[in-house]
């Protein structure tokens, strides 16, 4: 399939390895043979999963169909089989939505072919025991994630007790579930190799994913470059399987870098020795010096900023500000 730009997506089945294979399509420039992005999706229960048919939109968007969740004659108990249909954005591997369907009386149900009207409808036609064709109306979950803090600090060597909560909340629902299944995920920047720990929730049935930065002994966990991490979740529907995704930026900043200017030295020092002596330093927030996180400006920040001063507390640098601060 070729879009108007001149891009060329393809799908068909990869991982084929005894009873399980997944959807593989892959986004091609016009004038390479490098992926811009290739998108594996294994269905629930990790069986057989087989594209058929693949068709755009005017906005680029990408369909595919097929076969999922197929359990090869061979295996014991019935033949099963659903349709599966996955709308992915023009940029992206991130599925927007999921649908599957699973007619009666439960068996063996297989997308052949998908269209588009000019609505943005969906039609996806196949057959189990007689031709089927299913229609959808584009129908993907609506969400709001949320972060308690647009950053979080570097704590102690060892340590990982600077946190933030990222909590998703549904806006929209057209199918309107009952319950709701979350994916969690962290996009690291391109010079991160450790990810945030998880400190509470991020499971399939939470709705909400406590993270904690790296220790500042820990560089991986930073990005030298200013860059900022990402919190993704998604939503699919429990009764229906329509879903949706929601994300949002954060930022790691560098324990006691209280002036954002990239390095730990004595000026960070100086601003939060006089905002524990005073109140205040000028421009400075409390925010700014808080460099423990614990939510009050003391003693504590002052030793913690003195000792970075010093050398005496992790190695790291880095080469621009706090990313969001």
């Amino acid at each position: 399939m070729i879009d108007g730009s001149g891009n060329i997506y393809v799908s068909g089945t990869a991982n084929v390895l005894g009873a399980t294979a997944d959807y593989a399509t892959i986004k091609y420039g016009p004038d390479s043979n490098v992926p811009e992005w290739v998108a594996v999706w294994d269905g629930p229960d990790n069986r057989v999963d087989m594209p058929a048919d693949i068709t755009l939109d005017d906005s680029g968007n990408v369909y595919v169909t097929g076969l999922a969740n197929f359990i090869n004659p061979g295996a014991p108990g019935p033949m099963l089989g659903n349709y599966a249909t996955i709308k992915y954005g023009p940029d992206s591997n991130v599925p927007i939505w999921v649908a599957e369907y699973d007619g009666p009386p439960n068996g063996v149900d297989s997308g052949t072919a998908l269209a588009l009207d000019n609505s943005g409808n969906v039609y996806v036609t196949g057959h189990n025991n007689a031709y089927v064709t299913v229609k959808y109306s584009q129908c993907p979950v609506s969400a709001d994630l949320e972060l308690g803090d647009s950053w979080t600090y570097q704590n102690l060597p060892g340590q990982t007790g600077s946190t933030l909560t990222a909590g998703v909340s549904i806006t929209d629902d057209p199918m309107s579930n009952s319950s709701y299944s979350y994916a969690w995920e962290i996009v690291l920047p391109e010079d991160v190799s450790l990810a945030p720990t998880t400190a509470a929730g991020g499971g399939v049935g939470d709705a909400s994913w406590t993270l904690a930065a790296r220790g500042c002994d820990e560089p991986a966990g930073l990005s030298d470059s200013g860059q900022t991490f990402k919190v993704r979740v998604r939503i699919t529907g429990d009764d229906y399987g329509n879903t949706g995704v929601a994300e949002a930026e954060f930022g790691i900043a560098l324990l006691g870098d209280v002036s954002n200017d990239g390095v730990v030295n004595v000026a960070d020092r100086s601003i939060t020795n006089a905002f524990w002596r005073t109140g205040s330093a000028g421009a400075f927030t409390l925010r700014d010096c808080d460099v423990n996180c614990d939510g009050v400006v003391n003693v504590a920040d002052r030793s913690i900023a003195n000792a970075i001063w010093r050398g005496l507390l992790g190695q790291n640098s880095v080469s621009a500000p706090c990313p969001l601060r």
